[in-house]
């Protein structure tokens, strides 16, 4: 009967230190606390400051306990909050708030499922002009939409102290994938588009790949033309390519030991121009001496993108358009 005894003592005595030590667990997980933190996820530089139950979130660590309760958002510098959130809800938005701010809106909580991403890659004359879709000026690179807005609209253009977009063209975006913008303006009115550049590099800096446009004002009339690259002493054929007015060709490859064999020192291109609908030569680079494509091996380009002014002679780089080596 006495090991009895002694053998429910010692369980009892097991059991309160294994009580013991579980008790510190559980007030851990029922009275521990947790930290809050603020990410603007866009624009990335904004001032702002997160009041969670009137406690500064940078501040204050709060009982995990607690599980939702008024969350103010103020500019820096600021008293009056710029948005209240009455029911701020941690379980369900996490301890990370997120937290957006449009061109022109207040912020507001970041839901990612309500919002697209667009790439704005429009190359404007001068800091003159903007751009804006369905009433939201694009910053110069990534932008956040709101989806609740209308993915289709009208991208417009504006130029400084004007109330009338100079350009309004439609424009749709997508709620998966890319969505961007790859202008060039070339005039006050008139945007080439300039998809995204995946052609290859060359080989080695023996190679130089150029591609050309040109404009309706070029060439009136004519739709489409078709350019034969020649080297400029004795004319030595290059290579030559199609395209239509307003659009970017396809890239041709300039082999410069092919240049310099042919023409000496001087290392030069010229260009035959004809319209392809009717034959006829707009720019014959073997009778005009005038006639040039001005680029050369010493440039050092890789990859260039040529402008062919009005009359077609003198062709120029587009340096933000080209790359070198």
């Amino acid at each position: 009967m006495k090991k009895i005894i002694n053998y429910i003592a010692i369980a009892l005595i097991l059991f309160s230190a294994t009580s013991c030590d579980k008790e510190p667990e559980l007030n851990e997980n029922l009275h521990g606390y947790y930290s809050l933190s603020l990410d603007i996820v866009y624009p990335s530089n904004s001032p702002y400051i997160a009041e969670f139950n009137g406690q500064n979130i940078s501040e204050t660590k709060f009982l995990r306990s607690i599980e939702k309760g008024e969350l103010k958002i103020y500019p820096k510098d600021d008293n009056t909050p710029e948005l209240v959130v009455k029911d701020y809800n941690i379980i369900e938005n996490g301890e990370k708030i997120r937290l957006i701010k449009l061109p022109g809106q207040i912020i507001e909580l970041y839901e990612e499922k309500k919002f697209v991403t667009l790439q704005n890659n429009i190359q404007f004359m001068s800091d003159r002009y903007k751009a804006v879709f369905n009433g939201q000026e694009l910053a110069k690179g990534l932008n956040y939409y709101k989806k609740a807005n209308g993915l289709n609209g009208n991208l417009e253009m504006y130029e400084e102290g004007t109330l009338d977009p100079i350009l309004s063209q439609p424009f749709s975006l997508i709620e998966t994938g890319a969505n961007v913008i790859n202008l060039l303006q070339l005039s006050e009115t008139l945007f080439l588009d300039v998809p995204e550049d995946i052609e290859p590099d060359p080989e080695s800096d023996q190679y130089t790949k150029v591609r050309f446009f040109y404009t309706p004002n070029v060439f009136p009339g004519v739709e489409k033309i078709k350019l034969e690259v020649l080297e400029y002493t004795n004319l030595t054929p290059l290579g030559s390519i199609e395209m239509n007015v307003g659009e970017l060709s396809p890239y041709l490859t300039i082999d410069w030991d092919i240049v310099t064999n042919a023409g000496g020192n001087l290392n030069g291109l010229c260009q035959i121009i004809t319209d392809v609908e009717t034959g006829n030569i707009l720019v014959d680079g073997g009778t005009n001496y005038d006639a040039v494509i001005n680029f050369i091996k010493n440039n050092n380009y890789k990859k260039v993108t040529c402008q062919i002014p009005i009359g077609g002679i003198t062709i120029n780089p587009i340096v933000n358009l080209s790359n070198k080596w």
